[in-house]
């Protein structure tokens, strides 16, 4: 009697079958770590902003609360200031503190630094007029040697990402109850997500002594 023996093997059927799950499985398991993938760049670019925006009303803060004279802008007006119409204020001299013609100048702007939009800061010492530095660098220790810039922690990211810009800077100067509302608008790309911006605006308002 003559027998037939089955080889051992796959059909066509079964091997379709094979294919279609690996690549169903397969493009499950791409788009789990895509998710993560985004999420992260996402939580990343918030952070980043987040610090940019913070720093920089911090170091705002610091030099409003020493101001000495009233500033140089229309009270209770919303401004939005630029190198040619910037907000000013009078801090005192670290060499002669106590005489109100030495003290010191410092402009706010949104201008241009490194290529990017930027909320800068520019000295006035007497006469002369120093390079406007962007505000999340150390200005305390710019103040003491103007002709150094230093740089702080985090700034060296800050200047290589090209991405990140301040969208928009505003001042508003409560001369009732002596109160400077700082407001600024910060972004960078979320580069999970091509075009993606992630946005963050913060305020804050600061009392100012009433001694002008």
């Amino acid at each position: 009697m003559l027998m037939i023996r089955r080889k051992n093997g796959f059909t066509l059927v079964e091997a379709a079958i094979t294919v279609a799950l690996v690549g169903l499985l397969g493009s499950m398991v791409s788009m789990f770590f895509l998710q993560i993938y985004r999420s992260y760049t996402k939580m990343d670019a918030k952070i980043k902003v987040t610090q940019v925006a913070i720093a920089s009303l911090g170091s705002v803060q610091k030099q409003i609360r020493e101001i000495s004279q009233a500033p140089t802008c229309t009270p209770d007006t919303t401004l939005h200031p630029t190198s040619g119409s910037p907000i000013s204020f009078y801090i005192p001299s670290l060499t002669n503190p106590t005489n109100r013609a030495s003290d010191d100048r410092i402009d706010y702007y949104l201008g241009t630094y490194n290529g990017k939009n930027i909320m800068l800061q520019r000295l006035t010492r007497g006469t002369t007029t120093y390079t406007a530095i962007p505000v999340i660098f150390d200005f305390d220790n710019f103040r003491k040697t103007p002709t150094v810039i230093s740089l702080g922690g985090g700034i060296s990211a800050f200047l290589a990402d090209s991405t990140f810009r301040f969208d928009d800077v505003a001042f508003y100067y409560d001369d009732t109850y002596y109160m400077i509302c700082v407001g600024v608008t910060v972004s960078v790309a979320d580069r999970g997500k091509s075009g993606r911006r992630e946005t963050l605006s913060l305020t804050s308002a600061i009392s100012i002594r009433n001694t002008f």
